[in-house]
This record gives structure tokens, C-alpha cells and sequence, in this order.
């Protein structure tokens, strides 16, 4: 879901609130067991290996994995209220030590209800993700201001500007900064059911050139045309900084009853001055959350994605699983107390890049346990 369309969701249910508690803390931690089918990530492409990604296997292994969260909500008076929160989490892999793993994350919103139909807000997260290899090490922060109106008690309307800064540990070729500005709409025709759409357009700045066709006596190849990547011999290479622009719309409903439902489309259209990273990603999201008996709660995910044009680097710098990968996701989770529940996980993850004869395969199996502290009133 869009960072936008979080934001609403935030909105909305603190507009909705009546607690007059002055603060609200709660904690969540989990631990389990899982397989990985492909510890390193690795991706498949045929005759021509990609140069840094030299080494990697499709390799299994086991691993054990931790996460911890604490959230809270002051709310001063009764039109301010502010959200923070932490989340820890690390992986420890039995044989694939390169790949063990740790993430910080934090985030904060505050938001000041002027009036039964205006809203203003701010929010901002940061995220540090460290891999012992280093391969896929980055920092990524954001800020953002809001403004929304709810003219009627169904219809929220809103406005967001934001600044990010991400940085890639192992090749600032794709360190950027940059603003977007969004607007989004939230329509509720009955209780139970929201319909949203929302349209973001992000700016991102690099630090460096961008990749440009170079020529080397008869043969042609990419080059970031600078002193770490320029090629040797007779060179026809013209270095040009990177600057991209990207159009993030996405609609989608959601229904949250007995059973909860939901779907989505997202195209993002990226266009850059770099001649290998144009790309339009179409996206197709759904998921269900039901009950099989009452204490046994299943839940299904699935994502298709299809890529046109150019992404060289989703390729280089490995992206997240949930960024430009197709994804199957099925659990089961079973409620043992009101705080402690078991979860059973399985993921498969596809990616075939459009632009060379590259593909990605993995498979999660995950069993553990979770264990959620009541809220706890300051």
C-alpha cells in the first residue's frame, strides 16, 4: 500500500477515536524457524553473469528469525495525537553467515484535527538495513506534511509532500534524494467497505552518472562513464548524471467484515536521463483473512507484477522481496492465548526481468511464535 494510503488509514481511524487516554503503549515480539531455499538471493541469468553478483548461489538453509516492536499514541488534547513507534528485527542463517541480517526501523506522525473537516499532519520514518556480506546494506528516511478534508463523514480527500534520501552502502551510483507530492481519495459507501485511488509523483536526484551505452573499438556495453567504471582502451563514453521521475497511481477496495478482502492495481512509470532504467510496472495485489474455527485465523496474498522496458537496477542492487517481485504468500495462525499465537508461513517470491535472460526464484517456510502485550494506558 502506498505511503499515502497509510496515511489516510492513520487519519481516519484517529478522526474515528473517542479514548480521552492522555498515552496508549503496546509491544509485539516473534521468533521462529525457517527455510530458505535461496539464502543468497541469488539470481539466475545464463551465459552472462552479472559482475556484481559474481559468487552467488541458489543455496538453501535454515535460519532463525526475531522481531520486536513497541508502538504508542499520546494524544495531549483531544485534536492532537501523535504515533511513534520501533521495530527490531534479525535473522541468524545456520550455514549462509554472509546472509545473517538486522533492520531498524523507526517512524512518527502527529496530526492536529483543526476541525470536523480539516486535518493537518506530519510524519517520518527512517530505516537501516545492514547484511553481514554488505551486498545489500542502505538507509532510507523520509519526511512528509499533510493536509486532508472530510467534507462528509464517507469522503476523505487528501494532499502529501515528501522528501526521501536513500542510500546504498555498496555503490553510491544509487544514492538519491528527492521530493514527491501526492493526492489521494477515500470514499466509503457503506460501513463496511472503502474504495480508494491515489496518484503520487516522486523526483529523485542520484549522486552520481547514470548507465550510458559505451563504446570500446567495435563493442558496446554500460557504463556509468566515471572514474571506478570507466573502461579501458579507445573510450566513446558521455557521463551523465542521473535524474528520474516516476507517476505512482494505484486504486484499490478493501472489505473488512467476517471475512476481510482486498485488492489493488499500481503502475508506476519511471522515466530517467540513465538509458537503462525506463520502466512501467504493473501491479496486481489481493489478499483474504478468515476464520477457520474460531481460534484458527488463514490468510492469502498473492501479487502479480509485469515489467516493460528497461529495470537494470532491480537486477544490481537486489531488491527487496516485496518490491518488484511476484508473490504467493499462504498462513495460518492459531490464537493459544488472547497474547500468545503460533503462525505457519509459506512465500514463494518469482521475478523474470524483462531486460536479459535473468530470473529469481525463493521459497520461505516458516513455524513460530508470537506473543502480543495488552495496551497499556499512560
Amino acid at each position: 500500500m502506498p505511503a499515502a494510503v497509510s496515511i489516510v488509514a492513520l487519519a481516519l481511524i484517529a478522526q474515528t477515536g473517542t479514548s480521552t487516554a492522555t498515552g496508549v503503549v503496546q509491544a509485539r515480539f516473534t521468533s521462529g524457524a525457517e527455510w530458505d531455499t535461496n539464502a543468497q538471493r541469488a539470481v539466475r541469468e545464463g551465459e552472462d553473469e552479472l559482475a556484481l553478483l559474481d559468487g552467488l548461489e541458489e543455496e538453501g538453509d535454515g535460519l532463525a528469525r526475531v522481531t520486536a516492536d513497541i508502538s504508542g499514541r499520546v494524544s495531549p488534547t483531544h485534536s492532537l495525537v501523535a504515533w511513534l513507534g520501533y521495530q527490531l528485527g534479525a535473522k541468524r542463517f545456520a550455514r549462509e553467515r554472509s546472509q545473517d541480517f538486522f533492520t531498524h526501523q523507526f517512524f512518527g506522525q502527529g496530526a492536529w484535527f483543526a476541525s470536523d473537516v480539516w486535518t493537518l499532519g506530519v510524519s517520518g520514518s527512517f530505516r537501516l538495513s545492514r547484511i553481514r556480506s554488505a551486498l545489500r546494506d542502505y538507509n532510507i528516511g523520509s519526511g512528509s506534511a499533510y493536509v486532508r478534508m472530510r467534507p462528509i463523514d464517507a469522503l476523505s480527500i487528501g494532499l502529501t509532500g515528501t522528501f526521501t534520501g536513500y542510500r546504498y552502502l555498496f555503490d553510491d551510483h544509487f544514492d538519491y534524494r528527492g521530493p514527491s507530492a501526492g493526492l489521494d481519495v477515500t470514499y466509503a459507501p457503506m460501513q463496511r467497505l472503502t474504495i480508494y485511488a491515489g496518484a503520487t509523483h516522486h523526483w529523485r536526484n542520484y549522486s552520481r552518472n547514470g548507465l550510458t551505452l559505451t563504446t570500446v573499438g567495435d563493442r558496446q556495453f554500460a557504463s556509468f562513464c566515471d572514474e571506478l567504471f570507466a573502461p579501458s582502451g579507445d573510450i566513446a563514453c558521455t557521463p551523465e548524471l542521473r535524474r528520474d521521475t516516476e507517476i505512482d497511481v494505484s486504486l484499490g477496495a478493501r472489505y473488512v467484515g467476517t471475512i476481510q478482502f482486498g485488492g489493488q492495481y499500481r503502475l508506476r512509470a519511471q522515466r530517467s536521463t540513465s538509458d537503462f532504467e525506463n520502466t512501467d510496472r504493473h501491479r496486481l495485489t489481493a489478499d483474504v483473512t478468515f476464520s477457520i474455527f474460531d481460534d484458527l485465523q488463514a490468510t492469502v496474498l498473492a501479487v502479480l507484477q509485469f515489467n516493460n522496458q528497461t529495470a537494470i537496477t532491480d537486477t544490481l542492487q537486489q531488491a527487496e522481496d516485496d518490491e518488484n517481485r511476484n508473490n504467493l504468500s499462504l498462513g495460518l495462525r492459531y490464537a493459544l492465548t488472547d497474547h500468545l499465537a503460533m503462525d505457519l508461513r509459506y512465500a514463494l517470491y518469482v521475478e523474470q526481468f524483462s531486460t536479459n535472460d535473468a530470473s529469481y526464484l525463493r521459497q520461505l517456510f516458516y513455524l513460530g511464535l508470537g506473543y502480543r502485550t495488552g495496551a497499556f494506558e499512560l
